[in-house]
């Protein structure tokens, strides 16, 4: 019982850790986005 336990508890941490790392990755590409449209906007506006 104690092993099924403690494997379904790592899979758990296993599954969240994830989860972190995801939010973490669209934390870092939000603001890179966000650059990247205000790049974009500068430059049709400089064009236009």
């Amino acid at each position: 019982e104690r092993e099924r336990e403690s494997s379904c508890s790592e899979r758990w941490n296993c599954r969240s850790a994830m989860r972190l790392r995801k939010e973490q990755q669209l934390m870092w590409l939000q603001p890179w986005n966000l650059t990247k449209q205000t790049m974009e906007m500068a430059t049709m506006l400089i064009t236009s």
